[in-house]
Parts: C-alpha cells; structure tokens; sequence
C-alpha cells in the first residue's frame, strides 16, 4: 500500500512491535497420534481495500504435509467429564475446536450431548460440519449470524435463550456439565 515508502531493514525491525506466541485450540481427542487444529485463516482489510492474510493463520493454512513447524503443546484447563454425564457445550467459530474433541471422545452409550454452534456464513464456516452426524448422542444446534434470509439469522446467545428450559433442566437436573 506504500510504494514510495522504503525505510531500511534494521528502521524496520525498530518499529516492528515483537510477534507474541498465538495460542490454538487442539481439536482431536487426546491418546492419538498427531494433533488437529482448526484454524480459521484471517484477513485483514488495509485502508486501500487490499487483504492481507493474518500472520499466524495465513503462515499455518500455507504448511503442507511434510513441512515441519515448531510448536509448543501447552496442558490446557478443561477436563471432560465422565461419559455418563451430559454435556452441554459452546463453541462458535474455531472456539469449536476443543468441543470437537470432547464430543470425538465419547462413544456410543455416553449421556446426551448438546453443542451450540456459530459461524457467519453456513456454507464456508460450519466446521466439521459433515462429521458431526458420526457422533454419538450428539445434537448438533446450528446458528448463522450472517444468513443471506435476515428472518434466519441467529447468534448463539439466542439460540441458548431459546433453548433456555432444557439447557437448565440439563444443568440442573441431569448434572451437565457446560464448556
């Protein structure tokens, strides 16, 4: 966007502010092989209209099999409950990720799970959308932010409103628990 500006290498690196660590969730269950992410690849709309990919996400979406990467796996804080107990979780956008694989986790006789799920457009954002149906005792409840028909444009936050006596019953009486 600045053709004529041309400052030297080292003017450069003074005014670049440092690159700090970008977090991820993991979206595969623990014991396996290798790690999943779910990246969602970011652009940034610069004052003259040109897009320019997020460093992290659009450095992570150009890796192929075979490239090599270094990573730092950091132990998280949420545990998934027992499977005989009910889960209710949350995940809009790549926030997704980590409940992927506490779904993935439970298998066939496991309490009922109830994911709410977000993104802006059904058709480019509803990650694992077609994997979601293998799960077992999953419900899957979709919200589009962005949909192209405005009567069917929901966020999450009304899709739990609306849900709001189940999810409490859930909670309250089945002993869920709520990531």
């Amino acid at each position: 966007d600045f053709s004529r500006c041309a400052p030297t290498l080292a003017a450069l690196l003074d005014a670049a502010p440092w690159l700090r660590p970008r977090p991820y969730s993991i979206a595969t269950e623990g014991g396996g092989a290798g790690i999943g992410l779910c990246v969602a690849r970011a652009f940034v709309e610069t004052p003259r209209k040109r897009k320019v990919p997020g460093v992290a996400s659009g450095w992570l979406c150009e890796l192929r099999e075979g490239d090599r990467a270094w990573i730092a796996v950091r132990r998280g804080e949420f545990r998934p409950p027992a499977p005989e107990r009910p889960l209710v979780l949350v995940g809009p956008g790549t926030g997704v990720a980590p409940m992927r694989a506490y779904a993935r986790s439970r298998r066939a006789g496991s309490a009922p799970t109830l994911l709410f799920f977000g993104c802006r457009d059904a058709a480019a954002d509803r990650l694992y959308g077609a994997e979601w149906i293998d799960v077992p005792n999953l419900e899957v409840d979709v919200s589009v932010s962005r949909h192209a028909d405005p009567e069917r444009r929901r966020r999450v936050t009304a899709a739990l409103r609306a849900r709001g006596a189940e999810v409490a019953e859930l909670l309250l009486e089945a002993g869920a628990a709520l990531y």
